[in-house]
């Protein structure tokens, strides 16, 4: 099927492995330019060329880590307009909250809530202003309702809901769509 995104570019955050790079190669497989993200600069570049080997796309590679305001400054600067925006950061540890300490809860913020807020807010006025733009945000197991007190991120990912939610009702009037994909036990690294 075609999705009509041939020809747009994209930022994939956390896609050199994992849920990152399924969305990377879903996109590419649909004629999608692409800047991806990953920490580990060889495992990034291997990524990078076999998307581009595989589906003829344009990869371009920042190795750096999308939770620091230094990391998004990288990606942002590299990638210039984007269509479509994944955000994407490794999930917490497993456990429950009182077994972690004030860093863990920063931690978990920074990566869950705070790091999409500052790609959405960078990506969406030039997505309004050009009438399109796709933002999925990969979120956490951690969200589902039973299980809400069980780890810090749940309070953030509930947040980022909600200031989504708010933002989404400004840009009625332009094809500007923000989902959510819950990941759950997909067999990735992080649950084999």
């Amino acid at each position: 099927m075609d999705m009509g995104i041939s020809g747009k570019k994209a930022i994939i955050c956390a896609s050199s492995k994992g849920l990152g790079r399924g969305c990377a190669e879903a996109l590419a497989s649909e004629g999608v330019n692409l800047v991806i993200n990953g920490r580990n600069s060889e495992v990034l570049e291997s990524t990078a060329a076999e998307l581009r080997t595989a589906h003829g796309v344009q990869v371009v590679t920042v190795a750096c880590d999308v939770t620091t305001v230094e990391g998004q400054s990288m990606i942002l600067t590299v990638a210039g307009e984007v269509d479509i925006l994944v955000t994407n950061a490794g999930g917490p540890p497993p456990g429950i909250w009182s077994d972690w300490d004030r860093d863990d809860f920063i931690a978990a913020l920074d990566a869950n809530m705070l790091t999409p807020i500052a790609l959405m807010k960078a990506c969406l006025p030039g997505m309004i202003a050009r009438g399109w733009g796709r933002v999925v945000n990969i979120t956490s197991q951690a969200v589902r309702p039973l299980q809400f007190w069980a780890c810090p991120t749940r309070r953030a990912l509930a947040s980022l809901d909600m200031w989504r939610e708010r933002h989404a009702r400004l840009q009625k009037k332009v094809l500007i769509s923000i989902i959510y994909y819950l990941e759950f036990m997909q067999q990735i690294e992080r649950f084999p």
